[in-house]
């Protein structure tokens, strides 16, 4: 027991001395604080590999001139080397025709903004300003283009005129977000996006790209809703206009049917009239005409026809000898026309000119 308490008396012993030490080296600190100014601090960035530029791109790892010029750009701020020192540090990152392009222009190049014009002039597109300048205000959204691949590159055109003039960083979000919203496709979306930069003149380019697609989210959405009514629509009038052209197949059918009758009506021969046996009006036989019949007619004082029947029209009552005194007439009325035995033309006459059968004796004059 009486160990234990002689450790315990020992630890509040050093608990005290090191709470004392500890004031005495904070009372220290602060007295050295107050007479010699802070040190800097510098804050060194992850040792990231920078690689060589040689020149031109040849395999599909190797940088392009833009990107190893951002890299070291990165660098350079992170290690805050600028001068002399900056442009040793790029030469000595430099391998192949870079680095002999840089060597053989002498003391003509000695800061980092000139080895950069240098390489990106020798080792770039090979575009002058005014020709970026010109692909940057043509530069449109093609159709099924997607909007985050179309700002990027429209983006990357930016920071091409701006390598070779930089006093386009300073009016950079203004100048992008005017051409995103007259370059993209969709009408609605360019007219949101002017929109936008009259009343949100402060928004950045990503933050007006971002609200960009979210509006063209949204407008698909209602946009497949208005199509999907659209199609229900056209179902129905599918249902309908094919119920119409049902009805017209069938009158054109019954339509084909009638022409097809009527075709078939007047290709059928035509009837020919059954003509009787022929038969003679003079004997009332068959065979032969009157023409050609072979009993002439019976004479008008044989008292009757060749059938041996006497005309009733022929009959001429007994008359005097006066009264068979017939005055001169003309020739034209001397005329008898021949008729047929059976029915003589008598032509009705005055009492005074009555018609009479010639005889055979001699005539009165």
């Amino acid at each position: 027991m009486e160990g234990m308490e002689q450790l315990r008396a020992e630890l509040e012993a050093m608990k005290v001395a090191l709470q004392a030490e500890k004031e005495e080296r904070e009372k220290a600190t602060a007295g050295v604080s107050s007479t010699t100014p802070p040190a800097k601090q510098i804050y060194v960035a992850a040792g990231r590999r920078l690689d060589r530029f040689r020149g031109k791109p040849e395999k599909p790892s190797d940088p392009s001139v833009q990107e190893w010029v951002s890299d070291v750009k990165g660098q350079l701020t992170a290690r805050q080397i600028g001068g002399e020192d900056g442009a040793a540090f790029i030469i000595d990152h430099l391998a192949g025709r870079a680095r002999q392009e840089i060597l053989g222009r002498g003391d003509t190049v000695k800061s980092p903004e000139e080895i950069y014009r240098v390489l990106l002039k020798v080792f770039g597109d090979g575009e002058t300003l005014p020709e970026i300048q010109q692909k940057f205000f043509s530069f449109r959204q093609g159709q099924g283009e997607d909007l985050l691949s179309f700002s990027l590159e429209l983006m990357e055109l930016f920071n091409s005129m701006a390598r070779l003039d930089v006093s386009f960083n300073a009016t950079r979000d203004k100048t992008l977000k005017g051409r995103l919203a007259e370059a993209v496709y969709d009408e609605g979306l360019r007219r949101e996006l002017r929109r936008m930069n009259i009343d949100s003149p402060e928004l950045s380019f990503f933050d007006a790209r971002d609200r960009a697609i979210e509006w063209l989210g949204t407008s698909r959405v209602k946009t497949q809703k208005a199509v999907a009514v659209q199609e229900v629509k056209a179902e129905d009038g599918a249902h309908g206009m094919k119920a119409l052209l049902e009805r017209q197949g069938e009158q054109l059918q019954r339509q084909q049917q009638q022409i097809e009758a009527l075709l078939q009506a007047m290709q059928r021969p035509a009837r020919r009239w059954s003509q009787g046996p022929r038969r003679c009006y003079n004997c009332q036989s068959t065979g032969h005409l009157k023409r050609d019949c072979p009993h002439p007619p019976s004479s008008p004082l044989s008292g009757g026809t060749s059938q041996g029947t006497r005309d009733p029209q022929q009959f001429v009552p007994q008359q005097s000898m006066a009264q068979h005194f017939v005055p001169q007439q003309s020739t034209a009325q001397q005329f008898i026309p021949q008729q047929s035995s059976v029915q003589q033309f008598v032509p009705q006459q005055s009492p005074a000119q009555q018609f009479v059968p010639q005889k055979p004796g001699p005539q009165l004059n």
